[in-house]
C-alpha cells in the first residue's frame, strides 16, 4: 500500500511538472526540455514525456540516475530545465 501511495506521489509530481513545462513553454516554437529523474518515477515520467511531446512538439530528453549522480551533474556544467527527485523521508 505504501509503495503504491509513493507511486501515485511520483506520478502526480510527473504530472504537475509536465504542466508546469506546458505553461512555461512558448506557443511558436519547438523546445527541448532537459530533466533529470531518478529511480521509479522515471517509468511514469517517461509516460508522461511522451504525451507531453505529442501534444507540444517540445521533446523531453530524460536523464535517469541515482541521487548521487544526479547531485555531480548538477554541479557540474549540465543545467537541466527540471529535477524531479522523490520528497526527503523522515
Amino acid at each position: 500500500m505504501a509503495r503504491r501511495l509513493a507511486t501515485l506521489r511520483y506520478a502526480a509530481a510527473a504530472c504537475s511538472a509536465a504542466t508546469l513545462l506546458a505553461l512555461a513553454c512558448g506557443p511558436a516554437r519547438a523546445a527541448e526540455i532537459r530533466v533529470f529523474t531518478s529511480g521509479a518515477p522515471a517509468e511514469v515520467q517517461k509516460v508522461v514525456a511522451r504525451t507531453f511531446s505529442a501534444a507540444t512538439g517540445d521533446r523531453v530528453l530524460l536523464t535517469v540516475a541515482n541521487i548521487a549522480a544526479i547531485q555531480e551533474r548538477l554541479s557540474g556544467p549540465e543545467t537541466p530545465d527540471v529535477v524531479i527527485l522523490p520528497a526527503p523521508q523522515f
